[in-house]
């Protein structure tokens, strides 16, 4: 009995420090491509501009007991702040178990990956755009896992960064418009991480689940066929899939293929 109530205090604890990170990820999202500071200048409500007091920003709390208004001009608060916070606190729960709660070095570096990746689908969706600096971010543990055990090999790494980011830019070239230049670069990144195998995997996980969001958008507006959509958080959740599932779904789908 104990230990499963230290083991729920233990997941507890993550998912507070993930909600944390998450709550600072949000106003990365909302900053960066304005071109403001993320480390001067206290949360301000949008609407009154008037700072936020520490009660105002715990995470997930503030934003329900206020129920969902600010304490001082009673503008509403966006919900996507609210799930921002709940996708770190889960995000880092996630990670977590899937390093069997070992708190070892793959662990932090994962999830310094992860929570870059988040920062990246956020900023994306927020305003169609991927910073260089999101990407630098993102490619400082994404070098630290050449520490790491089980890692992919540099030849694998090498074949990666090119693989699907060079044929992404010529296909840019051709028709432009058809990737951004952060899409490229983060998949270059990723690539760099992954390995070859895991990167095509990686990718056709973006392509599956993009593809499905752009039929569905097809479908709800037929009128309008040239509607474009951030693509980056599609590659960033299949980028976070391969990294952590990635060789168990390569050697399950050639299991299902070859019959083994």
């Amino acid at each position: 009995m104990l230990l499963w109530v230290a083991y729920a205090l233990l997941l507890g604890i993550v998912f507070l420090f993930g909600a944390c990170v998450g709550s600072f990820l949000g106003v990365v999202a909302d900053r960066v491509p304005r071109g403001q500071s993320i480390v001067r200048g206290r949360s301000f409500c949008p609407h009154c501009h008037r700072e936020l007091s520490p009660r105002e920003l715990i995470p997930l709390v503030s934003f329900l007991w206020q129920r969902r208004r600010c304490r001082h001009c009673g503008a509403p608060i966006p919900w996507r702040l609210f799930f921002t916070e709940l996708a770190g606190g889960l995000l880092a729960v996630w990670v977590l178990l899937s390093q069997n709660c070992t708190f070892n070095s793959t662990f932090w570096v994962y999830l310094a990956i992860c929570f870059a990746l988040l920062a990246i689908a956020l900023t994306d969706l927020a305003s169609m755009l991927i910073p260089g600096g999101l990407i630098a971010a993102l490619a400082v543990p994404v070098l630290g896992s050449l520490l790491l055990p089980q890692s992919p090999g540099l030849p694998s790494r090498l074949i990666g960064l090119f693989c699907v980011s060079v044929p992404m830019l010529l296909i840019t070239l051709a028709i432009p418009g058809s990737f951004g230049g952060g899409d490229i670069k983060l998949v270059a990144v990723c690539g760099f991480l992954l390995g070859w195998q895991r990167t095509l995997l990686g990718l056709f996980l973006a392509l599956l689940s993009g593809g499905a969001y752009g039929s569905y958008l097809l479908i709800k507006d037929r009128r309008n066929k040239s509607r474009h959509f951030a693509f980056g958080p599609f590659l960033c959740g299949g980028a976070f899939l391969a990294l952590l599932y990635g060789q168990d779904l390569i050697n399950w789908y050639i299991g299902l293929v070859t019959g083994w």
